[in-house]
């Protein structure tokens, strides 16, 4: 069976969802995790390999628990039932 998305490009598409739904920048959520817009950039567009730290800080910024980062259904569950 042929995957359609990669685990990272999951996590990228996720990230870049919550980020956006918190109205943060690229350069917002870089500054807080102790990164550069660029490589921030490269994660969002599931081509960056970050470290689990960074998946860990990405996921404290972000307020999400870091399993769900990487669930290919968070952003439907996210519009469905939108956080407080």
């Amino acid at each position: 069976m042929k995957k359609s998305h990669n685990d990272l490009e999951i996590f990228g598409q996720n990230v870049r969802f919550a980020r956006r739904q918190m109205n943060l920048s690229l350069e917002d959520v870089a500054s807080r995790v102790g990164t550069h817009q660029p490589k921030l950039s490269r994660i969002e567009n599931g081509k960056g390999n970050p470290t689990l730290e960074t998946c860990a800080q990405l996921a404290d910024v972000l307020d999400a628990p870091l399993f769900e980062l990487f669930d290919p259904k968070y952003i439907s569950r996210c519009l469905e039932s939108p956080r407080s």
